[in-house]
């Protein structure tokens, strides 16, 4: 039978996996190590047992870790979304002609991100679509790339800067 610490530490866990705690603020706050966790489930009577206990730790470690928490990687990127590659395609031909990039997205862009000028801000590896990803953290920055196709339709992305 567990005793109140372990049931409320298991409490606390469940809370940082609804609200979206990082597992550091988590572990901080219910005064443990993930080391602690690792032991307290190994003293479960059966593998089984011990899985059932050690596996919402684990979940969330791989959901943080593929959501980007450990990483030191980011970029700032801003982008012109429009439904067809010709539009993207014309568009590319005016900023190859020196138009400015955030004009032309806050005149073309279906993104509300064009009203920024097409800034998306900050973000990590993985949060943006696949197709979008690949660009922002592969190809080279300040250059606009495209038109790259997603779900949402045809991009042209600008990297505005990248760290590692």
């Amino acid at each position: 039978m567990q005793d109140s610490t372990t049931a409320d530490k298991r409490v606390l866990h469940t809370e940082a996996l609804a609200f979206g705690t990082s597992i550091g603020a988590y572990l901080s706050f219910a005064g443990c190590t993930l080391a602690d966790e690792v032991a307290e489930a190994s003293t479960q009577a059966s593998p089984l047992q011990y899985a059932i206990a050690l596996t919402p730790g684990i979940l969330y470690l791989a959901f943080a870790y593929f959501r980007g928490d450990f990483s030191s990687v980011s970029a700032k990127a801003s982008h012109i979304l429009v439904p067809t590659e010709e539009q993207a395609l014309a568009l590319k031909l005016e900023l190859d002609g020196g138009a400015d990039f955030a004009e032309l997205a806050k005149a073309n862009s279906t993104c509300p991100s064009g009203q920024r000028g097409g800034s998306l801000g900050e973000f990590k590896p993985g949060q943006m679509v696949p197709e979008f990803n690949n660009v922002v953290f592969n190809d080279e920055v300040g250059v606009v790339h495209g038109p790259v196709k997603t779900s949402f339709g045809y991009h042209l992305i600008k990297i505005d800067e990248r760290t590692s």
